[in-house]
């Protein structure tokens, strides 16, 4: 599985991400919607190919959304609408290759 490029976690009851994910070196694209997560956690961070991550409808608050994550040189697309953010996540300004950013239906 670590050719792995594309995968799909929704609806799964998710309350953290699977260190295991931070193994999937290939990885493209990520959805994790509608799942129970709070945060975001390193494994996705370590993920130098990632180019999408999907996590609407979550419980993600301001504070669970690491700097990092806006390090990844290769990452164009992220959707955090439908969650608990109240403020722009910390980190936006370094994210160079970023050209949809989705924080729509915040609480």
């Amino acid at each position: 599985m670590q050719s792995l490029r594309w995968l799909r976690l929704d609806r799964t009851m998710l309350q953290e991400i699977p260190t295991e994910l931070g193994n999937l070196q290939k990885l493209e694209r990520i959805s994790l919607c509608r799942n129970e997560l709070e945060k975001i956690y390193g494994e996705l961070t370590n993920l130098s190919c990632l180019r999408s991550i999907n996590l609407r409808h979550n419980k993600i608050k301001s504070s669970g959304v690491p700097t990092e994550i806006f390090d990844l040189e290769d990452l164009t697309t992220l959707d955090l609408s439908y969650n608990r953010l109240n403020d722009l996540p910390q980190g936006l300004d370094k994210a160079r290759s970023l050209l949809v950013l989705n924080l729509s239906h915040n609480k």
